[in-house]
């Protein structure tokens, strides 16, 4: 029983030092916000940065779930 509540407390430990690393890096290293564009949208040229149709996004998005 002692190795099962080590492997829980391990696993809730690890998920909640995620939630909380994430926010950390979100807010400090990389200032996320939601006005910047994705590299195809900003520095699109038709060849190399090309945005994805918005079906395929649609699909993959299906397809996830």
């Amino acid at each position: 029983m002692g190795a099962l509540a080590i492997m829980v407390l391990a696993f809730a430990g690890s998920i909640i030092m995620y939630q909380l690393y994430g926010k950390y890096i979100g807010s400090t290293i990389f200032p996320l916000s939601g006005d910047s564009q994705p590299p195809s949208r900003e520095l699109e040229d038709g060849v190399d940065y090309v945005p994805t149709k918005k079906e395929i996004e649609r699909n993959m998005c299906m397809a996830i779930k």
